[in-house]
């Protein structure tokens, strides 16, 4: 198991620099994101420490360093090409890897700093850059503004996420989730197609870097393929030229990593309106739950869905019976931990409707918000399982009648 862990020297740096925050992010999220591919055991660890002090700047080293794989020396002194032979079968295997490194060399020269790699095959590697900052003040920092959408943006809206890094998948998520789409991720380009090819999306959002099948020929299948929904480019790359790779390859739009929400809100919403569907077509009605998800996790795997359905008819019951037994006794621990293990059962059935309670619940439960505003929810989180459970048997009824015959 990997470990990972901060290691911020903070003491000696000042509190305002200025620079540039998303690029500095985007090199320290893809040194973290390889480290963490190539590190089957040990740790990995982020470093930031203060080399020079000058009046008006400081020159700071940010390290990743890892137990990895790590490199040899001939490998070390293509770290930064575009491409080589050897990337190719490690980006196979792993994902992006040279291309990113590539990226990041652009993006810490543009900020005029420079990379250090010590690396020793089989023993891990330290990688690192060195940037300097312009010292600030207190006013120099940037007022976030306050993002101002209705929560209900994107009701009724079907969203795919197609990411192999889990936790890029979780972040996305979690920010479209706060305005009521239902939410579908894809592990991989070939299981966007498989899923694409099920059912209807409203918008797809693309990783570009992906093992196997990448963003941009996962789009041009998609194209191929017929659909014709918006396609939005998620990529770390931010360099000159990327965005019209991406148009190039039939996607409609570029947002770069990490995320900025509102940016990201924003040009979602846009493309959203664009693809609007006609006033005079009825609203569709959402279904109660769908199989589809456990079809795509087991490959239509016939008796892995019915083992899953049984499963949640045995288990839902025992699990609301808790939850209300912690809501009556006023459990906000216990609320928050339900909650928290009902929300992937719930994403993996598509029961669309409390995707979003169910995880309001758990973070409410973890600010112990007032007993008065988990009622509601934790009703409607009874009344919306009881009817999945209740059709869910009939559906049991009917493939166990099926094998008996």
């Amino acid at each position: 198991m990997v470990i990972h862990y901060l290691q911020p020297h903070y003491d000696d740096i000042a509190p305002v620099l200025i620079g540039d925050p998303f690029r500095i992010s985007q090199v320290v999220l893809n040194l973290l994101s390889n480290a963490i591919k190539f590190t089957d055991t040990g740790f990995v660890s982020l470093t930031v420490s203060l080399l020079a002090d000058f009046d008006d700047a400081q020159e700071i080293e940010i390290l990743v360093r890892d137990t990895g794989i790590g490199m040899e020396p001939e490998f070390i002194k293509r770290l930064f090409d575009n491409f080589s032979q050897e990337y190719e079968s490690v980006s196979r295997r792993y994902g992006g890897t040279g291309l990113g490194m590539s990226i990041s060399k652009k993006l810490v020269a543009q900020m005029g700093g420079y990379f250090n790699v010590k690396s020793e095959k089989g023993k891990g590697s330290d990688i690192s850059f060195v940037i300097r900052l312009k010292k600030g003040v207190g006013t120099d920092l940037p007022v976030e503004p306050k993002l101002a959408l209705s929560d209900d943006l994107f009701s009724g809206r079907r969203i795919l996420i197609v990411d192999d890094n889990e936790m890029n998948r979780l972040v996305a998520s979690t920010i479209l989730l706060n305005f009521g789409p239902q939410i579908m991720v894809a592990e991989s380009g070939e299981i966007a197609l498989e899923m694409v090819d099920r059912e209807d999306f409203d918008l797809i959002l693309m990783d570009i870097q992906m093992p196997v099948m990448n963003g941009y020929d996962t789009t041009r299948l998609l194209r191929d393929g017929g659909y014709n929904g918006p396609i939005i480019a998620l990529t770390a790359s931010a360099i000159s030229g990327e965005r019209e790779k991406c148009i190039a390859a039939g996607m409609d739009d570029y947002i770069t990593k990490p995320i900025n929400e509102e940016l990201f809100i924003t040009v979602i919403d846009k493309w959203m309106i664009k693809k609007a569907v006609a006033p005079d077509q009825p609203e569709a009605v959402l279904p109660l739950y769908s199989l589809d998800g456990l079809y795509v996790i087991s490959k239509g795997k016939e008796d892995f869905v019915t083992k899953m359905i049984q499963l949640f008819c045995d288990q839902m019951p025992v699990t609301l019976r808790d939850l209300n037994y912690a809501l009556e006794n006023t459990d906000l621990p216990n609320i928050s931990k339900l909650a928290h293990k009902l929300k992937s059962t719930i994403d993996h059935l598509g029961i669309i409707s409390i995707q979003r309670v169910i995880r309001d619940i758990e973070s409410l439960s973890d600010e112990n918000a007032p007993v008065s505003e988990l009622i509601p929810m934790i009703d409607q989180v009874n009344r919306v399982i009881d009817r999945v459970v209740l059709d869910l048997q009939t559906e049991l009824k009917g493939r166990n009648h099926d094998l008996a015959d």
